[in-house]
């Protein structure tokens, strides 16, 4: 859908009342919404020239870590997931050093899967290298059928032992992680943990982005994450001029141009909400899902162009619930 028309010279009239700041609200998924109060001190105008800027400094990052760790993040925190997975290859199996080879695999198996047996399995997975250069990979992933898993523990109960006739870790014995015994068969080894906190553990995926990682994929031309199509983005929620105490309160990260904050599921901001709040100054709430601009590249192609803005404060939030 589409947005409904901004009239700017009416925001820059009320922006240019001293004390009034600019604030736009971006939607992540039901009850988590991101707001940023912008700077700019002449105006609606001065806001773009800002803005504008901002975003021509950052192509020239368009690797960076920040950038790329926050894409992952936001797609992890716009879509509900079951399971934290962990995939290892099997060398028996597949080429363990051969990312883009395993990538290829996965995605034909799991399309194959869909069309056969009508599943509609979503992720999010980001890659990680051992010392010996094979791959594992963990992230997120729904939509898995709970008869095509089985616990660890029941495995073990069953009597189940590896090649080398050992017992499951006990890690995995006493816990209350799946296997996927499809994957197992085709690739290797797998493990699904039930997500309890999906704001921990978005997080948990984006901490998996480093330097190191995209600088082993950049010189070798591989994804540094892998994701299904069709996954929710963050969209322009709303606009509006004021400055309140409240709002205010939110703002618990400053940079040079803006702060931000955000309002966490349980505290009470609901679509209706949210919408009543910018309405009762004089802001614009948009007429449906209007996708964010930042998320206008492909999910496939690498870091996209964002602004400079980081989740700490979100962060912070979350390590204290």
């Amino acid at each position: 859908m589409t947005a409904q028309k901004f009239d700017g010279s009416e925001y820059a009239k009320k922006f240019a009342i001293p004390g009034l700041r600019y604030h736009s609200v971006i939607q992540f998924g039901d009850e988590l919404y991101k707001i940023t109060q912008h700077y700019a001190s002449v105006g609606l105008v001065s806001f773009k020239a800002h803005k504008a800027e901002a975003q021509h400094s950052d192509t020239k990052l368009s690797s960076s870590i920040s950038r790329t760790k926050r894409l992952v993040l936001e797609l992890a925190l716009c879509n509900d997931w079951d399971y934290f997975i962990t995939l290892t290859l099997d060398k028996e199996k597949a080429n363990r050093v051969d990312l883009d080879a395993w990538h290829k695999k996965f995605k034909e198996w799991l399309k194959y899967r869909r069309k056969t047996y009508g599943l509609k399995i979503a992720y999010l997975i980001v890659p990680e290298q051992h010392g010996d250069g094979s791959w594992h990979a963990h992230g997120l992933v729904r939509g898995i059928p709970s008869a095509e898993l089985i616990s660890f523990s029941q495995m073990d109960k069953d009597g189940y032992r590896t090649l080398r006739g050992k017992r499951l870790p006990i890690k995995l014995r006493e816990s209350d992680y799946q296997n996927w015994p499809p994957f197992q068969k085709s690739f290797g080894y797998c493990s699904l943990g039930p997500i309890k906190n999906q704001q921990a553990a978005s997080l948990y995926v984006s901490k998996y982005i480093t330097k190191d990682l995209l600088r082993c994929v950049s010189q070798c031309g591989k994804h540094v994450y892998w994701c299904s199509q069709g996954l929710n983005r963050p969209v322009s929620f709303g606009e509006f001029v004021d400055r309140s105490a409240y709002i205010d309160s939110l703002l618990v990260n400053k940079y040079e141009f803006c702060a931000t904050g955000f309002v966490l599921p349980g505290e009470g901001w609901t679509s209706d909400l949210a919408a009543e709040l910018i309405e009762s100054v004089g802001g614009q709430v948009f007429s449906g899902a209007v996708v964010h601009p930042a998320f206008m590249a492909s999910a496939e192609s690498g870091p996209a162009e964002l602004e400079a803005d980081k989740f700490y404060e979100y962060e912070q939030m979350v390590l204290k619930m």
